[in-house]
């Protein structure tokens, strides 16, 4: 197997290729289209993981991590509801509290918040771990009662700078591709 940190920065990077793609169910290829657990499924696909077209079957492959490191799969609840129900949603860490996901119907593929999920379950790896974990923790009774979200850092609503640079950042290359492609 390749050096992980390498995999897991060209795993990341495969899967932001492939933003801007449409969101289909059952989707696992730029051609068609991804859906959530398709585009994870793709971008270790392209380098040799195998790793499950499917978030339950996924979580239940995956090598349970105590906090995501980029390109760990991370799984919410989804449109499943209580908290004892398998996955029914995935995304990819990225780093710096962020995804790139396949969200919904009538989406594209994006680079998101991982804050902007209020139902985390937890983050599964499929190549060795390297040190370099900046994810969230796996929720506890305690933040997932309290009904807030378990990524909400105090010490960092002082970078909300920063957020708005980057999403400014992402949105202006969002603008760039659909004008190349002629979308717009």
């Amino acid at each position: 197997m390749p050096d992980p940190a390498a995999l897991r920065a060209a795993v990341v990077q495969t899967a932001l290729d492939q933003v801007g793609k449409p969101y289909v169910w059952g989707g696992d290829s730029p051609k068609q289209g991804f859906d959530c657990s398709g585009l994870v499924s793709y971008a270790y696909g392209v380098h040799g993981v195998s790793v499950p077209h499917n978030s339950e079957a996924a979580w239940a492959a995956g090598s349970p991590v105590d906090r995501a490191e980029v390109a760990d799969p991370v799984f919410f609840h989804g449109s499943c509801s209580g908290s004892e129900t398998p996955p029914c949603h995935e995304a990819m860490y990225i780093g710096g509290g962020r995804v790139v996901v396949a969200p919904h119907s009538g989406a594209v593929v994006q680079v998101a918040s991982l804050g902007s999920f209020n139902d985390y379950m937890g983050a599964r790896s499929f190549v060795p771990q390297t040190g370099a974990q900046d994810g969230p923790p796996p929720p506890t009774s305690s933040s997932s009662s309290s009904g807030g979200s378990p990524f909400v850092n105090p010490a960092a609503v002082g970078c909300m700078t920063l957020v708005v640079w980057a999403a400014a950042l992402v949105a202006g290359y969002v603008a760039a591709m659909l004008a190349v492609w002629g979308v717009i």
